[in-house]
């Protein structure tokens, strides 16, 4: 009897040397990020073609029907972007751990402070933490496993499972079986997910304002109960999100900051390429930071009712137990701003017999407003879908063609369906590979490491992967 077999995916793995590139603190509620991550799968634009790539699915499959340890990796990326906060309920967490790290001010560079002490960590520090077992190096890291089948690297790694508090120490070894690569793959997604979390948490003002809070913040509330679907259609961010002229900043820390905002600025940013949390500090207002930071600026006002022709306010009539009210709103200062900046007072009348259509005017500065709030979701969760995006595609972005396979220098049998076979055991294979990575529309290149080839083939029916030695390149031997 004839052996045969298929080779339906084969993966070439580049490992180059440069980096590619009090009360319990919430964000977004869990089902907010949850649904920000989901869109934001769903608008990446290279995490099927990687799926692919990896032999995860075929060409035909839709990647929401595939299946890895009971989810489908966007079901896997939601639970991280949701367990991220959920760990916070975890008794192995000490205070200063987890509690204090969704902070980041793009001003300090410091995640929440306290007298200028930092507490914790920021949420980018959290997000390359080595003692962080989701942290971005170790996605890359359980990616790397999952394709190679080797897990030396993670060996004695200790992981926390999920909501059932469990632990385990991964045993590392150099061939998994297929069951336990499917394990591997799941983490990296989970992972993923839990960056996904804190790059969302980025475009909450509270949490770029140094703003500390529970569960009553106002635009966290307000974002859990009254959220248009229409938010997440359309991600607000630039696939040149990435090109900057200083190579000094590289993933994850181009999502949060991209240095361009300081204490020295006068205005918020303009044009695509900011950092979110530079977005969201220097164009919004938190609960407990109203004009509490240069930006943005406070006006100058004498606490007299504006005229209602001033085009800096909006005026919202209300009826509020039968009486009329007029509530103020302040437009943004900015040119893209939103029309309901701030709540600056309410106007009624109170009337007497001496004076029928006498006004009172109470004024307050508040962001705690549904109008104010909805205002900020329209501009903020579109580019948290956006930049969640923008992160899928840039973990997944490399890309190494291959084309010409040809085993054991023989000729492969093709039916008439088009299946691929060659007869035959394995000796060798033999493969063209071009490097077609691009960062936003262009192309990039990869520097010099090392390139594994993972074949997965299926023989006698039933499904088998090797690996190949590792081969070091040089810079010119990886140019396009």
């Amino acid at each position: 009897m004839k052996n045969f077999f298929k080779i339906f995916n084969i993966v070439l793995l580049s490992i180059a040397s440069i980096s590619f590139h009090a009360d319990p603190a919430f964000s977004y509620k869990t089902q907010v990020h949850r649904k920000i991550s989901e869109n934001g799968v769903e608008k990446s634009n290279k995490l099927d073609v990687s799926l692919i790539n990896s032999g995860i699915m075929s060409v035909n499959d839709i990647s929401d029907y595939i299946i890895i340890k009971g989810k489908s990796p966007s079901q896997w990326i939601e639970y991280g972007s949701e367990w991220e906060d959920d760990m916070q309920f975890y008794a192995y967490f000490s205070f200063y751990k987890l509690l204090y790290c969704h902070f980041y001010n793009p001003l300090s560079n410091m995640g929440y402070t306290a007298e200028s002490i930092e507490l914790g960590q920021s949420l980018i520090d959290r997000s390359v933490n080595p003692e962080n077992e989701w942290a971005i190096q170790y996605a890359k890291l359980f990616y790397y496993s999952a394709l190679t089948g080797n897990s030396t690297l993670l060996d004695g790694m200790y992981m926390r499972d999920g909501i059932k508090d469990n632990t385990l120490s991964i045993v590392g070894t150099t061939k998994m079986n297929l069951e336990e690569k499917e394990q591997f793959f799941a983490w990296m997604f989970q992972a993923l997910g839990h960056t996904m979390h804190l790059i969302q948490d980025a475009s909450v003002p509270a949490h770029t304002r140094n703003d500390l809070h529970n569960w009553s913040e106002p635009f966290e509330v307000r974002t859990k109960k009254f959220i248009a679907e229409s938010l997440f259609s359309d991600p607000q961010t630039d696939p040149n999100i990435f090109l900057n002229s200083s190579s000094s900043i590289i993933a994850p820390y181009v999502f949060f900051d991209t240095g361009q905002l300081d204490d020295t600025s006068e205005s918020p940013l303009s044009g695509a390429f900011q950092g979110l949390a530079e977005y969201s500090h220097a164009n919004f207002l938190s609960n407990h930071t109203i004009f509490g930071f240069d930006l943005p600026e406070a006006p100058s006002w004498d606490e007299n009712p504006p005229d209602y022709s001033d085009p800096k306010y909006v005026f919202e009539d209300e009826n509020i137990n039968l009486r009329d009210r007029k509530f103020i709103y302040m437009k943004s200062p900015y040119s893209d701003g939103v029309d309901h900046f701030v709540r600056c007072g309410i106007l009624h009348l109170m009337p007497s017999p001496l004076e029928p259509t006498k006004a009172y005017y109470e004024v307050w500065y508040t962001v705690d407003d549904s109008r104010v709030n909805d205002d900020y979701a329209a501009q903020l969760i579109p580019r948290a879908v956006g930049y969640s995006a923008a992160f899928l595609d840039h973990f997944f972005r490399g890309q190494l063609e291959v084309s010409a396979v040809n085993v054991n220098d023989s000729a492969p049998e093709i039916d008439g369906s088009g299946t691929v076979t060659w007869l035959g055991s394995i000796s060798h294979i033999k493969a063209d590979v071009q490097n077609v990575s691009t960062l936003g529309d262009q192309a990039e290149l990869i520097g010099p490491g090392s390139l594994i080839g993972i074949t997965r083939y299926v023989l006698a029916g039933v499904e088998n992967y090797s690996v190949s030695q590792e081969v070091t390149l040089s810079q010119a031997e990886l140019m396009p």
